[in-house]
């Protein structure tokens, strides 16, 4: 029965994070979190939603979680019959079971997911995220886009799970005070345990060797969704786990799907591992040597890269970390007009190259924190880009998911080279992928 608890965290985790939940809603107020529904597909693996996970840990189909506030006493909700056919194992729970499962994983109770409409019959306020739940490949911003367009369709008039559960509460409880909780667990996210930082590390270390392998294959003439598939295999090979969405792979500058004699690669990606993820994007030559101008280019946003790094640390707010790099960069490239004019370009566009968070979503959009000082334990990307003007449709970037620390930062992603004579030195080697 212990596989249905993920691996990578202890049940003390996420008590932990359920006590603190129950200290900002207080006493006299509940909490209430569904997990992900019956899935259809045949065989298919179950993923549970990131916020029920988050507090849980749980990966059961059809249950729920209620938490009290103030003593922060949970009880796990959970269906009767068949459940963890995701991970190709079936059981059917029986009522013996769930002491077991409370002892096990750090509930104070574990019930048949019947029993939670008379739990609920005596809770005045409860708590409930609004915001929709991530699952696997989904970020905030996907599941708004695809709520907006559901609610243009006049055939469809579907609404979110989230709003769903308000309206059933609404109408099975007219008295009870249902409020938000996604604010609090948005806040909760935004600071990773050292926990999550070691298992984003893993994940790190897993999207790194990746890129690595898919530097080492490409060739002239190569598919874009070759070098997708090699990524694919390899997150499955050494990480037992798929993609955290979907790898942006393209050429630099010619917009076809064939990698041309000459041009450049981006590819931009990061594994769905044990629920969190990372962020890493490099750019490299197709040929394996980057010519006069894909040195001078590339070669500076990466000296941009690493100006941006050396300014983090906890206390600072991000615009200063541009306006320093940007004065940093200035003054090195003084005598180089194109480099200036590249400077002079980024900063008109104001991009934020502390460009989002990363967690449990690969743009973990938990709250805004752009006007704030930077935290330990926060988990961001540094992601420098400029549009080059004389060659259309074009720009150049380098990513790093960094993780800042109590007196600078962790690159994370450190794994796959920076350096363009590394990365050169990285394809002149024997690929196991050959075209």
């Amino acid at each position: 029965m212990d596989w249905l608890l993920s691996k990578g965290f202890t049940p003390e985790e996420f008590r932990g994070r359920r006590q603190r939940v129950a200290q900002v809603i207080g006493r006299e107020s509940h909490a209430l979190l569904q997990g992900v529904p019956r899935l259809a597909g045949m065989h298919a693996n179950l993923e549970q939603s990131k916020q029920f996970f988050y507090l849980s840990g749980i990966e059961i189909e059809r249950s729920y979680l209620l938490i009290s506030g103030g003593t922060g006493e949970s009880t796990l909700f959970v269906p009767m019959d068949q459940v963890g056919e995701g991970h190709h194992q079936t059981i059917t729970l029986s009522e013996e079971d769930l002491p077991r499962l409370a002892n096990l994983y750090g509930f104070e109770r574990v019930l048949p997911v019947d029993r939670l409409k008379q739990e609920l019959q005596t809770v005045s306020t409860l708590f409930v995220p609004h915001q929709p739940a991530e699952h696997a490949m989904e970020t905030r911003a996907t599941l708004h886009h695809a709520a907006r367009l559901r609610a243009q369709d006049e055939w469809e008039l579907a609404e979110t799970r989230e709003a769903r559960l308000i309206s059933l509460l609404k109408r099975r409880f007219p008295d009870m005070t249902i409020n938000d909780l996604s604010p609090t667990l948005d806040a909760m996210r935004l600071i990773k345990s050292p926990a999550e930082i070691a298992v984003m590390r893993e994940a790190a270390r897993l999207t790194s060797i990746v890129i690595n392998e898919c530097m080492n294959a490409t060739e002239p003439g190569m598919s874009v969704h070759k070098l997708s598939a090699i990524g694919k295999y390899v997150y499955w090979l050494r990480g037992q786990c798929r993609e955290g969405y979907d790898f942006l792979v393209t050429p630099s500058t010619e917009q076809s799907e064939t990698l041309v004699d000459g041009d450049m690669v981006l590819m931009d990606g990061g594994p769905d591992y044990l629920n969190y993820t990372t962020d890493i994007a490099r750019i490299w030559p197709i040929n394996g040597r980057y010519d006069e101008w894909q040195r001078h280019t590339y070669g500076f946003i990466v000296e941009y890269h690493k100006t941006l790094i050396a300014q983090l640390k906890p206390g600072v707010i991000p615009q200063q970390v541009y306006d320093d790099s940007a004065a940093l960069m200035l003054k090195r490239y003084k005598d180089d007009r194109v480099a200036t004019a590249m400077i002079h370009n980024m900063m008109e566009r104001n991009v934020r190259y502390l460009n989002h968070a990363v967690g449990m979503s690969v743009h973990d959009n938990i709250r805004q924190w752009h006007g704030d000082p930077l935290r330990e334990g926060m988990v961001i990307v540094v992601d420098p880009m400029v549009w080059l003007e004389d060659v259309p449709h074009t720009y150049v970037r380098v990513e790093d998911t960094v993780v800042i620390t109590r007196d600078g930062c962790e690159r994370l992603t450190e794994g796959s080279p920076l350096e363009l004579d590394d990365v050169e030195a990285l394809m002149a080697q024997p690929s196991q992928f050959p075209m």
